[in-house]
């Protein structure tokens, strides 16, 4: 569907305006239909016993990769609380129809990770706590007078009556105890309190990591050796040494396992919890190596950067993971690194605070100037809302670094993340419409695609004068329905449309999603 055929209210379809429906530029190297379909390797711990941590759950042996048919299958070959569950889980919600692997590691000498929080006085009034850990909420009845232990002892009985949580909960003495099921320093979920009642004081959630990582080396080399082709590969792990430094890092392996010659590429899907700038940087410079040309080593990489309130990093990068190999196997003759005009380097730039509403244009900018594909997910501490963003760069004719906002939202993504709760989406645009100072309409001679914000403005200046003017802009539509329905581009066979009901303005610089589930719960 060609989107001057798109009709919107107050707007001739002559105007161009941007297409009602989201697109996301997908796809990585060339491939043709015999090469199909993808395969996704997912890599982390199995889930180990409460008591000694010493006695490994599931029947598969570390280091030997797994196919993976359903979220059982996994379950069966490493424990239900292992990552590698919960990420095959996303995946599958994502693409169903995936080709999936997984292997897990040995784990190492050394102690599991945990969080505590402390649970002190007497409740004043009737009413209930919720705590939120991980992707879940947790609401506990309290009655007037409960002692912190009578408390305590029902949040435990209420967190340990689910199977899947990624956690071994234990009260003891004032002290509310998650244990990881898992050996390293990766922690993942997190534990919030999200309500309390009058009496009661739940002291702040303080983790504590394990102090020896797993064998990762291990299991990447027995993957890529295993498993005949893998396209995408999702490592459940934040810590930059694991992924970037030493001869045994994932990058290593995938360089190693994937010779230029070999015609194939393998893209790194990679979650990070770390939303500071410096984080950004670290993992930024970690990927890039001062500037080579992954394109001829065989592989790229996507940093993901998840905040730690709603899902683990490396579950969101599965469902990512999961969202662009079924785009690639719908279309199987794209060219991504083509399209990009360019090598593809790491996904992420300096973030945004939890505070920001949008990406500045100095970050924007220097973000599609670089040649990065920003991909922006947060998951609000209260549990209400994901924010999203995409922003890609193409190359415009033969000049270099020329940029333009192509698409900005991936309302597939946020279904993706959404955790199974059946949804209503609402979209939230931030940006600015040029609009007549006299008539409220839109120059007519902008150029056929409004590009960065600075670009805009000097348009502005020195063509327009002082007849038009940047105008704010924000404005929210609901669409209550689920994002289920995707059609490919015919104009553009490298993207999905993913349709909404809504009508915009037709020159948008930014856009950023927000999805919320119904009620609020996570």
């Amino acid at each position: 569907m060609n989107m001057s055929t798109i009709t919107v209210p107050g707007y001739s379809v002559s105007d161009r305006i941007p297409r009602v429906a989201f697109a996301l530029l997908l796809g990585q190297g060339s491939r043709t239909p015999a090469q199909s379909p993808l395969d996704i390797l997912l890599v982390g711990p199995r889930s180990y016993d409460e008591a000694t941590g010493l006695t490994p759950l599931g029947v598969a042996d570390d280091n030997e990769p797994q196919r993976i048919y359903s979220v059982d299958d996994a379950i069966d070959y490493w424990g239900q609380k292992s990552p590698i569950v919960r990420m095959a889980a996303r995946v599958l919600s994502s693409y169903p129809g995936a080709t999936l692997w997984g292997c897990s590691c040995a784990k190492g000498a050394g102690t599991r990770g945990s969080v505590t929080m402390t649970v002190a006085g007497t409740a004043t009034a009737a009413g209930s706590v919720i705590l939120g850990v991980g992707d879940k909420s947790f609401e506990i009845p309290v009655a007037s007078g409960a002692a912190a232990d009578t408390v305590g002892a029902a949040i435990e009985a209420a967190l340990d009556a689910d199977d899947a949580l990624p956690c071994y909960p234990d009260y003891a003495i004032g002290v509310l105890t998650l244990l990881n099921p898992w050996y390293g320093p990766e922690q993942g979920y997190e534990l919030a309190v999200l309500q309390n009642v009058a009496g009661i004081t739940l002291g702040s959630p303080t983790p504590a990591a394990g102090t020896v990582a797993c064998l990762w080396d291990a299991a990447f080399t027995a993957a890529f050796g295993s498993v005949p082709s893998i396209d995408y590969v999702v490592p459940a792990t934040d810590v930059v040494a694991t992924l970037t430094s030493g001869a045994t890092c994932l990058k290593a392996q995938i360089a190693s396992a994937l010779a230029p010659t070999t015609g194939l590429l393998c893209a790194a899907v990679v979650g990070n919890t770390d939303d500071t700038s410096a984080g950004a940087a670290t993992m930024t410079a970690a990927w890039d190596d001062g500037g080579t040309d992954y394109s001829e080593t065989g592989y790229w990489s996507q940093v993901v950067w998840a905040r730690n309130y709603g899902a683990e990093p490396w579950c969101v990068a599965a469902a990512v993971a999961g969202l662009r190999v079924q785009a690639e196997e719908s279309s199987p003759q794209l060219d991504w690194i083509g399209l990009q005009g360019g090598p593809i380097v790491p996904s992420m730039v300096a973030p945004w605070s939890a505070s920001d509403a949008v990406l500045s244009d100095s970050v924007l900018n220097a973000a599609l100037l670089a040649g990065v594909t920003p991909i922006r997910y947060e998951w609000d501490v209260e549990k209400s809302h994901v924010v999203l963003s995409i922003t890609a760069k193409h190359q415009i004719g033969s000049v270099a670094n020329a940029t333009m906002l192509e698409n900005t939202n991936v309302p597939a993504v946020c279904r993706a993340v959404s955790y199974g709760i059946r949804t209503s989406l609402a979209l939230a645009f931030s940006g600015f419409a040029i609009v007549s100072d006299v008539d409220g309409e839109a120059p007519d001679d902008l150029p056929s695609r409004t590009t960065s914000p600075q670009l805009v403005k000097e348009f502005l200046v020195a063509t327009m004068k002082t007849d038009y003017e940047v105008r704010a802009w924000v404005k929210k539509v609901e669409a209550h329905r689920d994002v289920t329905g995707v059609e490919q581009d015919s104009d553009n066979p490298s993207r999905l449309l993913y349709e909404l009901p809504m009508d915009v303005p037709r020159w948008v610089t930014q856009i950023v999603g927000v999805h919320r589930a119904l009620g609020g719960t996570g």
